[in-house]
């Protein structure tokens, strides 16, 4: 069967548009593959009418690949149609969001000698071909067996055969030209084909670039639509799906896989609001994992989710049983809930100033994954990966779920940076802890050190390394270039947790203004709402105060990065 999916230059079929343009099976369920066992299982069909071939195999088989009346892979039976004064009645139009995409006809079962008669298959391709329906796919089941033709390319042969006793073993084969999402992609290939069908003849380069602008206009138009669409979809399934997904994780799904990355703020209280779930009735195990007595796996992002995390949970625990020495406790004790958080609220503000050993895993952070971010402006040839992965999403992933609708290949780029970023990150901080799980200060530094050399030498080879960015940007919003160079994203991070409560943000400006205004003047924008500094002011940092709170001081590397970068 052709697919409209052969590259016209090469005669080849790209993996990537073969991915594209599919969808991936889901496994059949038990009960669905008891139901097909059941319909294989049964006899005497020369007794049957064609009511019961559509009563006892099509509309279980329909139902078994998830059609449904009320849904948005329905059914419509008995569909009338005319031509001329001639009524017609289909046993079946196959609708996906209200439009038909193949139809369906019920024969009696007869003994023959396989291949449905001439008769059988007009009768059903009229009900295709009728403005009302405009099917490509034509179906005919007698109980016996289940033939599929592609009318726009033979109807001389089917394109797929099934005898009933073979329906479990076949059916896969069934689904990927009949299920609800893989008929909805082949009329998107059959848009492709039909393209082929019209330009192949095509002698005028003028008209051909009309017709690209007027697919281009109505492709726009439909943005909004799909949009929309999306919208109305979410609402109907109840929400996001990775918003459920949080609110039913366990405290290491949290942690581990949803701390470390930047959140839109439903998630970040998504992600609190379980995790004081599962802090009742003793918090140790949440607090334990998050905040362990010697330094683990953490990011800018990670700190200001801790910090929500600890606020969230003060207003259920007034004192935390355990809490870890560097954030007050003493011998394994506890301490007030209100001092943990003022005591965190002081080092996120400080970027750790006063714990060198975390200081040393957050600069980690930011240095790696600069290096990695610019690893993949230097090498575009690393967008096929990009590529790849998002050819699997739009394959494998939900076709509903929030992620296909900002999937591209940048994304699944930035996606790869993150984990890239984890990757190293605990690697670094499993080399830099020694025995007794202590973590080594200066063999940290020098690892670092070492990063920020090789960082230099891969930004300073380009002349302007800005420039590039630009051109081959990836559409990040975080600040990578930035953070860990001129800008504080922690400290920014934890002002923004921190507005959203009145409390805290009293309890910040009161006890902690000059940290305050030192992130307002290195560009945090929250700290200059507080203050009320424009967000234009040009008031900066010195070198030497972001040398220090970057770089252990070290002012000359600080300098040649920020220059690399284009910063100043």
């Amino acid at each position: 069967m052709g697919n409209g999916l052969t590259d016209p230059l090469t005669g080849s079929l790209s993996e990537a548009d073969l991915l594209l343009q599919a969808k991936a099976l889901e496994p059949l369920s038990t009960g669905a593959q008891a139901e097909l066992e059941r319909i294989m299982g049964l006899s005497r069909l020369d007794e049957w009418s064609e009511a019961d071939v559509r009563e006892e195999i099509i509309t279980p088989i329909l139902r078994v690949m998830g059609y449904a009346k009320e849904s948005m892979f329905s059914t419509t039976r008995e569909k009338s149609l005319r031509i001329l004064e001639k009524g017609l009645s289909a046993d079946y139009t196959i609708t996906l969001w209200e439009e038909d995409f193949w139809v369906i006809e019920a024969k009696r079962p007869k003994v023959t000698n396989g291949r449905f008669k001439y008769d059988q298959l007009w009768q059903a391709v009229q009900y295709a071909i009728h403005p009302a329906v405009n099917a490509a796919l034509v179906v005919l089941c007698d109980g016996h067996a289940i033939e599929i033709y592609d009318r726009e390319e033979s109807l001389e042969a089917p394109v797929l055969r099934v005898e009933r006793e073979n329906l479990l073993r076949d059916f896969d084969e069934i689904r990927a030209l009949l299920g609800p999402l893989q008929s909805w992609f082949f009329q998107k290939r059959r848009v492709v084909r039909l393209l082929d069908k019209v330009f192949d003849k095509e002698f005028q380069l003028g008209r051909m670039e009309e017709f690209r602008s007027l697919v281009d206009r109505r492709l726009r138009a439909k943005e909004q639509q799909t949009i929309a669409n999306h919208r109305a979809l979410r609402a109907t399934r109840g929400g996001d799906a990775e918003l459920r997904r949080i609110r039913s994780a366990d405290a290491a799904e949290i942690v581990e896989g949803v701390f470390p990355v930047p959140l839109p703020w439903p998630m970040i209280k998504a992600g609190t609001a379980r995790l004081v779930e599962l802090s009742t009735p003793s918090p140790f195990q949440v607090l334990h994992r998050i905040f362990p007595d010697e330094p683990r796996a953490a990011n800018d992002a990670f700190v200001s989710h801790a910090l929500h995390y600890l606020i969230g949970l003060s207003e259920a625990h007034a004192y935390l049983p355990w809490t870890p020495h560097w954030l007050g406790g003493t011998n394994g004790g506890g301490a007030p809930t209100d001092a943990v958080i003022g005591r965190l609220i002081a080092l996120g503000l400080t970027h750790f100033s006063a714990d060198p050993a975390r200081k040393c895993v957050l600069l980690y952070a930011n240095g790696v994954r600069r290096v990695f971010k610019a690893l993949m402006v230097l090498h575009p040839q690393m967008k096929r990966a990009g590529e790849t992965k998002h050819a699997l999403q739009r394959y494998l992933g939900d076709e509903f779920d929030f992620s296909q609708m900002v999937s591209s290949p940048d994304r699944h780029l930035l996606l790869s940076l993150d984990q890239l970023e984890a990757l190293a990150l605990h690697r670094f901080v499993a080399t830099s802890t020694g025995e007794h799980r202590r973590f080594l200060v200066e063999s940290a530094k020098l690892e670092l050190q070492q990063l920020w050399q090789l960082e230099r030498s891969l930004i300073s080879g380009v002349k302007d390394y800005r420039a590039l960015l630009n051109e081959r940007n990836l559409g990040e919003v975080h600040p990578t270039e930035a953070a860990g160079i001129v800008y504080d994203e922690l400290g920014h991070n934890c002002l923004c947790i921190l507005d959203r409560s009145p409390e805290w943000r009293s309890y910040a400006l009161a006890q902690h203004r000059p940290e305050v205004e030192h992130l307002a003047a290195i560009g945090s924008w929250q700290a200059r709402a507080w203050i009320g500094m424009s967000r234009d002011d040009g008031a900066q940092a010195s070198e030497a105060e972001l040398a220090d709170r970057f770089f252990f001081g070290d002012v000359e590397v600080a300098a040649a990065l920020r220059n690399s970068y284009g910063f100043r």
